[in-house]
């Protein structure tokens, strides 16, 4: 539980740094409601020229401003690309008793995940040193390439922990159990384009953020029963 505390913690606080820097983004988006709520996601799942022309142009003269502010974001997120696939694994490991195979398998998943978030932020940077009209042609069959891969293994590694979850008494594993389920059926949905990417990410970052949750509320009730006796 030390462990999986300890980078519960970690990613926390790396999320505030690049919440930070986002909001610093939005504020700068110019009449584009679309564009100032979800402006990191849309930038992961550009695959045409137009369309990222589109999101550069939102910022108006602060363009370069929003760009500063990105590339820090992104390279800060150099960092949690290895933290949150940390987090997940020792939170499967604790919470879901995984046999030696599926736990092998969890790791491979999550070393999986960091490679693609890794390739993601890659293309990322070399969109946002060309933002000025260029062509990025060159970059979206990566940045789809690696986008996908990181969310289709973040839902896989929902899915492998949700049997475990709906095992359980309390309803709020069943409701985490839910969630993970929902997520992996989102992203299948999405691939296929049946519903809007972004609104699969963002439920597969709640289903995250409820797990980080979790890693809380059982601490503090073993804290309360410690206390009890």
């Amino acid at each position: 539980m030390r462990l999986t505390l300890l980078f519960a913690c970690l990613v926390i606080i790396v999320s505030l740094f690049l919440m930070s820097q986002e909001a610093s983004v939005m504020e700068l988006v110019h009449d584009n409601a679309e564009v100032k709520e979800n402006f990191v996601l849309e930038l992961e799942f550009l695959e045409d020229n137009s369309r990222a022309n589109a999101l550069f142009e939102s910022f108006g003269k602060d363009v370069e401003k929003a760009v500063y502010h990105f590339k820090n974001s992104t390279k800060i997120d150099f960092l949690f690309l290895i933290l949150y696939p940390t987090f997940l694994f020792f939170f499967g490991k604790y919470f879901c008793k995984l046999t030696y195979w599926r736990l092998k398998f969890a790791g491979g998943i999550c070393v999986l995940m960091s490679a693609s978030d890794l390739g993601e932020n890659l293309q990322l940077l070399g969109i946002l040193n060309h933002y000025s009209g260029e062509d990025f042609t060159a970059f979206f069959p990566r940045l789809k390439l690696f986008t996908w891969l990181k969310w289709g293994a973040i839902s896989c590694l929902f899915l492998l922990f949700s049997k475990s979850f709906f095992d359980r008494k309390e309803w709020i594993y069943k409701i985490l159990g839910g969630f993970f389920v929902l997520s992996f059926l989102l992203w299948i949905i999405a691939f296929f384009g049946g519903v809007s990417p972004i609104v699969y990410a963002q439920s597969a970052a709640l289903s995250i953020f409820l797990s980080l949750i979790i890693v809380f509320l059982v601490l503090a009730k073993a804290r309360f029963e410690r206390q009890k006796k």
